[in-house]
């Protein structure tokens, strides 16, 4: 696992104070800024819908458009949609943090690795209603040169 996530995830147990899962509460905006602009926040609504709350600028950039206020499933594609929310699923079954990395498609040659931590939040203490999503590329590439899309599309810009 990547430091930064590692630190966000040590984060994350500084925020349940003995409880199984943290509550959005727990935590103010400027408590995050070691990890700005790496950060989404999904709202878990009735029914699974996963819903993008807040991206961050740096996932904004690897996706190459906002995605704040849509709900996962109507941003990636169909032929990507199981294999991109399961992790998303895993979280709200374990209620436990879930870390993964995956391969995302620039172009027909190009790719570039991202690691996801995903981390479960609950305002009740029992049924899961926000996940931080934490997202870091893997690679000694400028940032401007990574044309990647978090959930599996690929990106190209000219």
């Amino acid at each position: 696992m990547l430091p930064q996530l590692q630190s966000l995830l040590s984060f994350w147990e500084s925020l349940r104070k003995g409880r199984e899962l943290p509550s959005r509460q727990d935590f103010r905006p400027e408590d995050l800024g070691p990890w700005m602009g790496h950060l989404g926040l999904v709202a878990v609504e009735h029914g699974g819908r996963f819903r993008v709350r807040l991206s961050g600028t740096t996932i904004v950039e690897y996706d190459g458009e906002d995605f704040t206020g849509r709900y996962l499933d109507e941003a990636v594609p169909p032929a990507a949609y199981q294999e991109i929310l399961r992790p998303y699923r895993q979280v709200l079954e374990t209620r436990q943090p879930v870390h993964s990395s995956y391969v995302s498609r620039l172009g027909p040659s190009a790719s570039a690795t991202l690691e996801r931590l995903l981390l479960p939040f609950s305002d009740d203490g029992c049924r899961v209603d926000l996940i931080m999503a934490g997202i870091y590329a893997v690679t000694d590439e400028p940032l401007s040169l990574l044309h990647s899309d978090l959930y599996g599309r690929p990106r190209l810009r000219g």
